[in-house]
């Protein structure tokens, strides 16, 4: 069998160790919680994220109003997940709709709960969702024990105009189409591939080497004007048509 040195076995025990550590886990946002009527201090909104279990929030399940419950957050968040315990397993929450909303007020994420009579704790798992709102609307009381949202800052989206400064150096890999325009700089180095489409117009200097393939056909039209020496080899058969001009001498 063969043995692992002992300073490489410490290397991969150490990155099991830390790699984890490194990755961005989702963590319990902390925001601000309101309801759509405090009637008992004992009940309040806030209570429904004071992390404890054995405390309960309402709302006032007021005939002529929708009821409703929310988180907010300062600004928008990454939601990740959302877990809503409630309070007894009556039919609270049957029906009610859970939204999360950014901060113009745009619905991000939307679900409409079914029967939840024997239902007690509900999980909304990967979500990758974005919003500074977690909303819970119902024509009935809304009873809760506790609400978890987890998540983590927002991704940096890009932006719509170019940065002030630009990066001094290439990107790391090539963009994968090319630039609608040419670069102000020629490259370093030609290219090892042709161009996909012929140049517009000839070059200015003919090239001084003969082509590595000649063209496989000849010219479509005759020169304007006879060579000024033969060729070196005769043509396979006379021509059918004599010269418009003599010869300067007779044939020997």
């Amino acid at each position: 069998m063969r043995k692992v040195p002992v300073m490489r076995l410490y290397l991969i025990v150490l990155a099991a160790l830390l790699i984890p550590r490194c990755i961005a886990q989702p963590i319990r946002l902390e925001g601000t919680a309101s309801k759509s009527c405090d009637d008992d201090s004992q009940t309040t909104a806030v209570i429904a994220i004071d992390k404890d279990f054995d405390t309960w929030s309402f709302t006032c399940n007021d005939p002529n109003e929708i009821d409703w419950w929310k988180v907010e957050f300062d600004t928008n968040k990454r939601i990740d997940r959302i877990v809503i315990t409630k309070y007894g397993f009556g039919s609270g929450l049957s029906n009610s709709i859970v939204q999360n909303l950014d901060t113009n007020g745009v619905v991000t994420y939307e679900t409409i709960l079914g029967d939840m009579t024997k239902i007690k704790v509900i999980e909304f798992n990967s979500l990758n969702s974005v919003g500074s709102t977690v909303l819970i609307t119902d024509d009935e009381n809304i009873p809760l024990r506790e609400e978890e949202v987890y998540g983590g800052n927002q991704k940096p989206s890009p932006s719509d105009d170019p940065s002030a400064d630009p990066s001094s150096g290439p990107s790391a890999l090539p963009s994968l189409s090319p630039s609608s325009t040419p670069s102000v700089i020629p490259s370093a180095s030609p290219s090892s591939q042709s161009s996909s489409i012929p140049s517009r117009s000839p070059s200015s200097n003919p090239s001084r080497d003969p082509s590595a393939d000649p063209s496989l056909s000849p010219r479509a039209l005759p020169s304007l004007s006879p060579s000024s020496t033969p060729s070196g080899i005769p043509s396979a058969s006379p021509s059918s048509q004599s010269l418009s001009t003599p010869s300067r001498s007779p044939s020997s």
